[in-house]
């Protein structure tokens, strides 16, 4: 098998400078959020780090895909590695090769606003969906197309790259093969597809930062003491200053991240009742945590 590079300096320049950006806001952000005075900007500020976050992560995880990206040639298939996904092209399905600049004007594709960036999967009204899995602008690559659609490449060197594929396609398979996308078992998680998995992950954490939203928005305007206890008779006996919410937060926080762990350790194990039950137990929590909030800051 004859394995053909991406030209990812480009690419993976771009994206090593889109991430320190995205890094360097995120720091900035939660820096501005521990440093200045506590009020909704704060709010708005880790909000907008945890974006960063999310973000760089993200970025994060296609560098890597774009660093181990190439081609792959032999008789029967052509392989697209791209990051941890292998895509299977069976070369008795393909039909032909052509220069994408060739049918450019009629493919709908957003690429992704990185230079050299050019992976996803973009739609041509004749040849069906195409996968871009590509490092260069769309008038260098090279279009496989199939019956069920095509692939868009940009290997380094595309003149060596077509005269071993012209051969090998020449020559005909030694075996036919189906088309495939392998991916490692955590891509293939059923949390990608379960939407009852996503909302019980998803919610608590979105409660958790409603909770913080109610502390920083209330905290400029909090009494100088708040009551945090009452007795039988719905009396306060217990009071405060209003930097005590924080560790509530810090509460709710380890609790959610306890639940998270829980029921992922359940799950793992097969049990799906229980890291259900786990989940969304973590929903309960997080809404006592923000009605316990909401009373201390707005009725206490």
């Amino acid at each position: 098998m004859t394995i053909f590079d991406t030209d990812s300096r480009q690419a993976f320049s771009s994206g090593i400078a889109a991430l320190a950006l995205t890094l360097t806001l995120a720091v900035l952000m939660f820096a501005g959020a521990v440093l200045l005075p506590k009020n909704g900007v704060t709010f708005v500020m880790i909000v907008l780090g945890l974006a960063c976050v999310l973000m760089s992560g993200w970025l994060g995880y296609h560098l890597y895909a774009i660093a181990n990206s190439s081609y792959a040639l032999d008789r029967n298939s052509l392989v697209i590695r791209w990051g941890a996904i292998r895509e299977v092209v069976p070369m008795a399905e393909v039909q032909k090769v052509i220069d994408a600049k060739d049918v450019a004007a009629q493919i709908k594709f957003r690429p992704i606003p990185v230079l050299g960036w050019w992976y996803g999967e973009g739609m041509h009204p004749e040849i069906g969906p195409i996968g871009f899995y590509s490092t260069a602008p769309i008038e260098e690559q090279l279009l496989i197309i199939t019956p069920y659609g095509g692939y868009a490449l940009s290997p380094y060197d595309s003149e060596a790259f077509l005269e071993a594929f012209q051969q090998r396609f020449y020559m005909g398979p030694t075996q036919l093969l189906e088309p495939a996308r392998l991916m490692p078992n955590f891509m293939e998680s059923e949390f990608w597809v379960n939407r009852s998995i996503q909302t019980l992950l998803v919610l608590p954490f979105l409660i958790l930062l409603t909770l913080i939203g109610v502390v920083l928005f209330r905290y400029p305007t909090l009494p100088i003491q708040l009551p945090y206890h009452f007795d039988a008779t719905g009396q306060p006996d217990r009071f405060g200053p209003p930097d005590q919410l924080f560790t509530l937060i810090g509460i709710a926080m380890l609790m959610l991240l306890l639940n998270w762990v829980a029921g992922a350790l359940v799950y793992w194990r097969g049990e799906k009742l229980g890291a259900y039950l786990a989940w969304g137990g973590s929903i309960a929590v997080q809404l006592l945590f923000l009605v316990a909030v909401l009373f201390v800051t707005f009725w206490g």
